[in-house]
């Protein structure tokens, strides 16, 4: 390793270790599964039920253990019938994170509820919960400022720094979710809203207690259609706040259409491949290929770094890749719109 990564390790750690608390899950490919953002956004696709699952690696060149990012999350509606306005959408979140070389892992599993309602033939509107359980612990080996011996750090060496602790605690989060479909063209718009960690709960480093932020999330997503084209583009933001901490993404992305669906029934579903170019705030710009197939979908994302971690990532931010599946209970439970 050399000392440039040296360095750039330890200032990696140091921000984890400090910044553990609000260590949160954040991919580049946001729009991909929203309701991992926001509760209200659970069970709002078209189909009956929803598989995802995303894998991410970030600071690949800069570090010898980057940090990893897993997700999953299962969608299903109950209750929907073509008699009724509305319909409970519930799941299971799964969530883990790992950073460096200290290896702090974050873990979350949850459970969304939420309650969707039709607002005439186009518009749907939901509002949802998210308990769930989050837990932080270390697995590595510390490396502190006193434990660098001239050539390498020696954890053998005490730190003086104490023991950091695994936190075990509940966690809840809430959102809001609107959407509208164009009837001339299948295009979707979509907006979002969500607070969570609702109980700013304690959460310790060493010998001191600390409480995680509240983080505040907002998105948007809209789908734009051509009337009788097979191109369309589809401009798409995001944002959380979260204490002193924000993340702001922003793009687009161009599409085009192999198939349309169908826009009466839910029979035929979209086929497409998408090219999306986004920014990350003062970070990276974002460039994402998605393939979508008849309720398949698979993407893929590299971010390039343009903030001044460049230097020791020589532009290598991180890549995503994920895999969706959305289908129906049976061919006698699709709704003719």
């Amino acid at each position: 390793m050399t000392m440039r990564k040296i360095i750039y390790s330890a200032l990696l750690l140091l921000i984890s270790l400090n910044l553990s608390a609000q260590q949160e899950k954040h991919f580049s490919m946001f729009y991909a599964s929203p309701s991992l953002l926001n509760a209200g956004a659970n069970a709002t696709m078209g189909e009956d039920f929803r598989l995802f699952t995303n894998f991410r690696m970030q600071w690949l060149s800069a570090v010898d253990k980057p940090f990893r990012t897993n997700a999953f999350s299962a969608e299903t509606k109950l209750f929907k019938n073509t008699s009724t306005n509305g319909y409970i959408g519930t799941g299971l979140h799964f969530f883990n994170d790992v950073t460096g070389d200290y290896r702090i892992a974050t873990t979350s599993f949850a459970v969304p509820i939420n309650y969707v309602i039709q607002i005439g033939r186009f518009d749907k509107f939901s509002i949802g919960v998210l308990p769930g359980y989050f837990q932080q612990s270390p697995s590595g080996v510390e490396k502190w400022d006193s434990q660098w011996n001239g050539l390498a750090f020696d954890p053998a060496v005490n730190s003086g720094e104490g023991t950091i602790k695994t936190v075990n605690t509940f966690d809840i989060g809430s959102g809001l979710y609107y959407s509208r479909i164009n009837p001339n063209t299948n295009g979707v718009f979509k907006v979002g809203f969500a607070a969570n960690h609702l109980t700013s709960q304690a959460v310790n480093f060493k010998s001191l207690t600390s409480n995680l932020y509240r983080q505040y999330v907002g998105h948007l997503d809209w789908n734009c259609r051509f009337y009788n084209s097979n191109v369309g583009f589809s401009p798409m933001a995001y944002a959380f706040f979260q204490g002193p901490n924000k993340n702001i993404v922003a793009g687009v992305s161009l599409d085009y259409l192999l198939q349309q669906p169908s826009r009466r029934t839910d029979f035929v579903q979209e086929k497409s491949i998408s090219f999306g170019l986004y920014h990350r705030w003062k970070d990276a710009i974002i460039a994402s290929v998605n393939f979508k197939y008849s309720g398949y979908e698979v993407g893929l994302s590299y971010d390039a770094n343009i903030s001044n971690a460049r230097v020791a990532t020589n532009t290598v931010g991180a890549f995503e890749i994920f895999f969706k599946w959305a289908s129906f209970y049976g061919n006698g439970k699709r709704y003719i719109h």
